[in-house]
């Protein structure tokens, strides 16, 4: 008894006649007695099915392959339900849905298992994880989380490949050896990624924004009335799309962030660059700055793009504004 107890991981019948459990190594098994032609009909069919499991199905999933496998036996050799074909074939779906998560197994040992997954990437199974080998399976799924989160679908394979191999190389290590060699620079790499994805929806965000306030200030060119307050939306907002071109290499994001918030700093510094060069066109036509130069719509144009340019030059305009304005009411 106790030489059955410890070959046996989980019992699904124990009885005089039939034992069917599974093992510790996650294979259905089974002791029968005096089985008659329908009772051989289902072991040959759970011995084709079980054959599939050992050959096709990775480890993680062996466990869940085989319960399900055993169950189904158990039901159709105890219960003898007549309809032995269509309660296995539901089993055979189930093996089939599970193999489908899988696309390559990497790498592999007695004790784990490191494959390629349609759904997660990459993934690996652990019989008995050893202290020495959870640091490294810590930083595999950290990294993991943080690639499918901040970078775009297409540009995750990659890094997929570099953690396989890694956590690979790391679960080969002995206590001699760093585990954790290898994962940093994969941390590196997802974070360069990351901020060069934000970089460029940042820029197309700005750019698809800017030529549509183009298009639309030059149908309105056409106005007279309009057209120093084009010339002042039109070069503010240039000044500001310049100004992001000039600085996007160095613009810090988190990249955590979503799309939609990136889109919309870069629209928002652009509606900062129309509201500065139309607060120019504000300013001149009251007489509060350029004088003469107020009539020309080349003085307005350059003095709205510096404004749409500068991120100081609106509110240090304004600021001196408030402080000319103080200083008349004074005298």
């Amino acid at each position: 008894m106790d030489e059955k107890e410890n070959r046996v991981k989980v019992m699904l019948n124990n009885s005089n006649e039939n034992l069917i459990y599974i093992d510790k190594n996650d294979s259905l098994s089974w002791e029968l007695n005096s089985l008659d032609d329908r009772g051989n009909m289902v072991l040959a069919e759970c011995v084709r099915l079980k054959g599939v499991i050992e050959s096709t199905v990775v480890r993680q999933y062996k466990f869940s392959a085989s319960m399900l496998l055993g169950t189904v036996f158990t039901k159709v050799l105890i219960q003898k339900t007549n309809d032995i074909k269509s309660e296995f074939r539901y089993v055979e779906k189930s093996l089939k849905k599970i193999n489908k998560k899988i696309v390559k197994t990497i790498a592999y040992d007695r004790n784990y298992e490191i494959y390629r997954t349609y759904k997660n990437g990459v993934g690996y199974w652990y019989r008995d994880i050893p202290d020495l080998h959870k640091p490294a399976a810590s930083e595999f799924n950290t990294l993991l989380s943080l690639s499918n989160a901040c970078l775009p679908r297409g540009q995750r394979k990659v890094i997929y490949s570099q953690l396989a191999s890694t956590l690979a190389a790391s679960f080969q290590r002995n206590d001699d050896e760093d585990v954790l060699n290898g994962f940093e620079t994969i941390r590196t790499s997802i974070i360069a990624r990351a901020e060069s994805s934000i970089r460029i929806s940042y820029f197309l965000s700005t750019l698809c924004l800017y030529l549509l306030l183009v298009a639309i200030s030059c149908y309105l060119f056409s106005m007279d009335t309009l057209l120093f307050w084009i010339i002042g939306g039109l070069s503010g907002v240039t000044g500001a799309f310049v100004s992001t071109l000039n600085n996007v290499e160095k613009l810090s994001f988190d990249i955590y962030s979503p799309v939609r918030s990136i889109i919309l700093q870069g629209c928002t510094r652009l509606l900062v660059g129309i509201i500065s060069g139309l607060f120019v066109i504000i300013a001149s036509k009251s007489n509060l700055i350029l004088g003469a130069f107020a009539e020309s719509p080349y003085s307005l144009a350059v003095f709205s793009f510096i404004s749409g340019f500068s991120e100081r030059f609106l509110p240090d305009l304004i600021k001196m504004i408030s402080t000319t304005s103080t200083i008349k009411r004074g005298m």
